[in-house]
């Protein structure tokens, strides 16, 4: 099924790109774009944005195709799917280190062409809602009264609402990626209970309590601060019902994480074989 997806297309050879512009609409693409240069390309995302980008790694001019695109996605978000009959090992690594989503081998075949272009799509689309459903998460978390730290199977804190940044003294950005034992200890001395580490050294009155969820690869730790005069009962299970889904959508990532490394290794060992079919018929 084609999608109603407005198509930017970046390409310096303009039969090229009349003839990709040709077969994208003849397959049901509505009127897509062409731009020769990385400086129009930006022009015309800007003025009206695509819902995804074929970009020629090897564009000429001031702006090649990676620059380009880590520009297209830093002011639009957008998917970008890289176009390219040959690169070497450097341009390689540069245009992997964008992230992009998806590499197509010129000459390229049709069936090939829509399936990059609609899973494209589809990821974009999945993260941008994990993405929401994320900051909705995090603005709920932000209006408990109790302190909440989430962190990942490394135990290192990926998240930390604004009433642990008050008890524990620090900024979510400051704890983010750092060790879990640096704001709260296993408390050897205080009959096994786990304790709120202060920088001053002194003992805090704040009671914590760290609970493990998830197993494998999605396991975590979640850490409920309280003070002395707060109640666990209600607020609590309002935060670990919405931690559970935060968890639920922490899988489904590294679900789209893991398989994204693989669709990578498998378009790199595509594009290998690509400049080895020499004698390859385009748009087969």
């Amino acid at each position: 099924m084609i999608s109603n997806a407005r198509i930017l297309v970046v390409e310096d050879e303009a039969i090229e790109a009349l003839d990709l512009q040709h077969w994208l609409e003849a397959v049901g693409y509505p009127m897509p774009e062409i731009a020769l240069f990385g400086e129009e390309a930006l022009a015309k995302a800007a003025a009206s944005p695509p819902d995804v980008v074929l970009m020629d790694i090897m564009l000429a001019g001031d702006l090649d195709g990676i620059v380009t695109a880590e520009r297209l996605r830093a002011s639009l978000d957008v998917p970008v799917i890289y176009l390219t009959a040959y690169a070497d090992e450097d341009t390689l690594r540069r245009a992997t280190a964008t992230e992009p989503d998806g590499y197509i081998v010129k000459p390229f075949r049709e069936r090939e062409m829509h399936i990059a272009i609609e899973m494209a799509l589809h990821r974009h689309a999945l993260k941008k809602r994990a993405m929401l459903r994320q900051a909705w998460l995090a603005a709920a978390l932000d209006r408990v009264t109790e302190g909440v730290v989430v962190a990942d199977a490394q135990r290192e804190v990926v998240f930390m609402n604004a009433a642990a940044e008050r008890m524990t003294g620090r900024s979510a950005a400051e704890a983010r990626n750092r060790p879990l034992e640096e704001l709260v200890r296993s408390g050897a001395g205080d009959g096994g209970a786990p304790r709120l580490a202060m920088r001053n050294g002194l003992k805090s009155s704040v009671e914590c309590s760290v609970t493990t969820v998830g197993e494998g690869a999605s396991e975590g730790r979640v850490v409920v601060l309280r003070g002395a005069r707060e109640r666990g009962g209600e607020v609590r299970a309002r935060i670990e019902a919405l931690l559970a889904q935060k968890i639920e959508e922490m899988e489904q990532l590294r679900g789209m994480l893991a398989r994204e490394t693989e669709a990578h290794q498998r378009l790199e060992k595509a594009m290998a074989e690509g400049r080895e079919e020499q004698g390859a018929s385009p748009h087969a």
